[in-house]
């Protein structure tokens, strides 16, 4: 059995082909200096430049983890990945209609159900994703102990929820997004790391997440009367301003960790 690493590095890039190779390399001199096992996992985000060539060659030492995203819709992030050239990807989705959207070659690793630790082994998996789902969770205590059950000795997690603490909830209150009624839990970057040591997760370490749309986009987020929203939008679209891409911190942090 492949000896899991005691760091995991999982990083998005886009058109980044004159940086990938450098970070790749600081972070193998750095990592040497510790002493301590590693993997560095690039995702390409839609690069236009030749981004994914190189991250496929910087992933092929990793092509072996196993990796289950839960809430995984209709597969597209694991369609990236395996891309990359991981190919050890699984998935999790009670819509079968988004399911059934997937590529071939994903559709047939994704369970169609709610998530349950019964649908697989323990000690199974490399890595756990989970997108804008723990928030959806009746239980989340429960949630992240059959999570943790799922994971090998030092297996990593990566999750995704809104941010209570964000600009935009601050600004907006209850008209922001993330104050709705299907989002049964709510959490800050504190709450969030906390929920995951209770749960015999180590080095829980949150972060905010930038997210990168085009302008008109953002307008349609934006929480404004209809019709100003309207005249806007058709400027944008008149000028063509609409199509830029805007990168902001939008209400959501992400938070990464180990099994103990």
């Amino acid at each position: 059995m492949a000896k899991v690493p005691q760091i995991s590095f999982v990083i998005p890039a886009k058109d980044e082909e004159k940086t990938i190779l450098l970070l790749h390399d600081q972070i193998v001199d750095e990592m040497k200096k510790i002493h301590k096992s590693f993997e560095v996992i690039f995702v390409d985000d839609g690069s236009t430049d030749s981004t994914l060539e190189i991250a496929k060659k910087l992933n092929r030492k990793n092509k072996n983890v196993k990796i289950l995203e839960i809430g995984c819709a209709n597969g597209f992030f694991l369609d990236e990945l395996y891309k990359n050239g991981y190919k050890n990807v699984n998935g999790v989705e009670p819509g079968e209609g988004s399911v059934n959207r997937a590529a071939e070659n994903i559709r047939k690793e994704i369970k169609i159900n709610i998530f349950d630790r019964k649908l697989f082994n323990k000690n199974t998996f490399d890595i756990i994703l989970c997108f804008h789902t723990l928030d959806h969770v009746v239980d989340p205590n429960l949630f992240l102990k059959d999570v943790n059950l799922l994971l090998k000795k030092k297996g990593k997690v990566l999750f995704v929820v809104h941010d209570t603490d964000a600009l935009s909830a601050k600004l907006f209150g209850q008209k922001s997004p993330i104050f709705d009624i299907e989002h049964i839990f709510l959490f800050n970057k504190n709450t969030l790391e906390n929920i995951f040591k209770k749960n015999k997760f180590d080095k829980a370490m949150a972060f905010t997440i930038v997210n990168e749309y085009q302008l008109s986009y953002w307008v349609k987020l934006f929480p404004m009367p209809s019709i100003i929203k309207r005249l806007l939008l058709r400027s944008l679209a008149i000028s063509r301003i609409g199509n830029l891409s805007v990168s902001l911190p939008a209400g959501n942090i992400g938070v990464v960790a180990q099994k103990q």
